[in-house]
């Protein structure tokens, strides 16, 4: 006949279940945090202005070969190579937009948004821009 448990035993059973359940609420909330603040879930849109005097020349061959001969960074805070980034042209500024080809896609590089154009704009160009985070980097 198989020995039952004693009532000790039973309880440190519990107590094991209990640090267990208790474990991964915890990992469970850890996660839920993270989510809440990471730049993919929290649309925090920026508005910037890249100055007609930004503009440079491309120094990236392929996308000077595909006609972009000039480029721009907008300085952007804490986004990495490995993100993305909305970028939204403001209505006032898309005839300048439009009349120097800006580039409908955009390059981020650590601390800064890459804007494209076939030429210098003749103005200022105001754009909202929102980071989107590369969530596979995200532990």
């Amino acid at each position: 006949m198989a020995k039952l448990p004693t009532l000790n035993q039973l309880r440190e059973t519990a107590e094991r279940a209990n640090d267990a359940i208790a474990e991964v609420a915890s990992d469970a909330a850890a996660a839920i945090e993270t989510l809440n603040t990471a730049k993919a879930d929290a649309p925090i849109w920026s508005a910037k202005t890249v100055a007609a005097s930004a503009w440079v020349t491309n120094t990236d061959t392929a996308v000077k070969n595909a006609g972009y001969n000039y480029m721009a960074d907008i300085a952007y805070s804490g986004i990495t190579a490995a993100d993305s980034a909305e970028c939204i042209i403001y209505p006032a500024s898309a005839p300048t937009a439009i009349a120097a080809g800006i580039c409908p896609t955009s390059e981020i590089i650590a601390g800064a948004i890459r804007l494209y154009a076939r030429s210098i704009p003749t103005a200022a160009i105001s754009i909202q821009v929102r980071p989107i985070l590369d969530m596979s980097t995200t532990t």
